[in-house]
């Protein structure tokens, strides 16, 4: 139902500016003094794109907010520790390839540990695998 929603939220940043983005519009909502078109206009454009066509519907906007909101509550983190240091360029092709071969309610958490010299680390749905050049160094250095 939320999946043009959940598409906006790359990483667990997003996830939560888009929370406080939610909150506010619907505090809004019971405010008469805040017109909320003008209100739209001050939000990032990914997210307005989600959130005007809610407010601007018959539908009971306050439910459907705190729908989307606990749908977005509810997303995956895909915890991912690269061995090198990367740009939003990089995050947004990476959101893109996990949106579209994992699942649309999945978010990253990026950190950058330089120690693992390469590679990455990845932790999800209680899994963990270590593809890292120190991993791979490590198991050639014991042998």
């Amino acid at each position: 139902m939320f999946s043009d929603g959940l598409q906006a939220i790359a990483t667990t940043s997003d996830q939560d500016e888009f929370l406080n983005t939610i909150d506010t519009l619907r505090d809004s909502l019971y405010n008469k003094e805040i017109d909320i078109t003008i209100r739209l206009k001050t939000i990032r454009a990914d997210f307005a794109g989600v959130l005007g066509p809610i407010l601007e519907s018959d539908a009971d906007k306050a439910k459907v907010l705190d729908d989307l909101r606990l749908a977005v509550k509810k997303m995956r983190v895909l915890n991912i520790r690269l061995g090198f240091n990367y740009d939003l360029d990089f995050v947004r092709r990476l959101a893109d390839w996990v949106k579209n071969n994992v699942g649309q309610d999945v978010v990253l958490e990026l950190q950058t540990n330089l120690g693992l010299i390469g590679g990455a680390t990845i932790s999800f749905d209680g899994k963990y695998r270590d593809y890292s050049v120190k991993s791979a160094l490590d198991k050639v250095w014991k042998n």
